[in-house]
């Protein structure tokens, strides 16, 4: 599929942080938060933050140092507002990715992954065959360039450089249709690498801020 020029604008923005206050809203941005903390509690980018709920939550509720990047430009503004937007795109490379509903939506994301060192999270709708996708309500022309099979989405990282260490159906377990979760891990990570040292010296106070507040709870 090609994409089309798909609405990322004020009320796109507002319209994810509706539904983001809403039941499964927080109960999705719960198990996000949960689903990479067993892995990671370094440095994350969230890749289109829709209204920045998940980075709201692991940010400010834990603490942990969390980043966003987006092309709408609400979402840039907000993110720009509390000195949070980073952009993979400029970087060397970044410890971390989360793509919430956002993988299928990048026609070339081969370059966002190949500048991720260590792990990529990803929540998106899988089918069984071409059929199932079309007749999903996940079938987007307008905004979706891909539709995955599970083996076909591990397929795709595997010639990426990254192993499959974890696939679950939480999300669909909450409600979300044909929804499921996966952390891609490099298979050639540097153990000496940190994930501080792709951090400009804006993020790293803010990381070393939040260090400190965390030590005087």
């Amino acid at each position: 599929m090609t994409a089309g020029i798909a609405p990322y604008d004020a009320a796109y923005f507002e319209r994810y942080r509706e539904m983001a206050d809403t039941p499964m809203g927080r109960a999705l941005n719960k198990a996000r938060c949960d689903f990479v903390e067993r892995h990671t509690k370094g440095a994350v980018v969230d890749i289109g933050i829709g209204a920045g709920a998940f980075i709201e939550r692991r940010y400010g509720g834990r603490l942990q140092p969390t980043y966003g990047y987006d092309v709408n430009p609400a979402g840039v503004r907000w993110l720009k507002k509390y000195t949070l937007f980073l952009n993979p795109y400029e970087c060397e490379s970044v410890d971390a990715i989360t793509c919430w509903d956002v993988l299928e939506h990048i026609p070339n994301f081969e370059t966002l992954i190949n500048r991720v060192k260590r792990f990529v999270f990803v929540s998106i709708p899988i089918f069984r065959d071409a059929t199932h996708a079309r007749r999903s309500k996940h079938f987007r022309p307008d905004e979706h360039c891909w539709y995955f099979t599970s083996y076909g989405l591990k397929g795709v990282f595997d010639t990426l450089g990254f192993d499959c260490v974890e696939e679950n159906d939480t999300e669909s377990r909450l409600g979300r249709e044909d929804v499921m979760s996966f952390v891609f891990k490099r298979r050639a990570a540097d153990e000496r690498y940190h994930p501080e040292w792709t951090l400009s010296g804006t993020h790293y106070a803010v990381l070393q801020d939040m260090r400190r507040a965390a030590e005087r709870r």
